[in-house]
């Protein structure tokens, strides 16, 4: 059951591939972290090493 909607963010859409979700899913639960954590750990990880650096 998805957890219920608390308007802190909204939610998103995104194609992963079942094998590719299913690993994520699994190793976060065995961590004790939601997905939503990982991905936007992720994301975070992502735009911190991807964003620009002012001159």
């Amino acid at each position: 059951m998805p957890r219920p909607a608390t308007g802190q963010t909204p939610s998103r859409n995104v194609r992963i591939p079942d094998h590719v979700w299913d690993a994520a899913k699994t190793i976060a639960a065995e961590r004790s972290e939601t997905l939503t954590a990982v991905i936007e750990a992720a994301l975070r990880r992502y735009i911190s090493r991807n964003q620009a650096k002012p001159d």
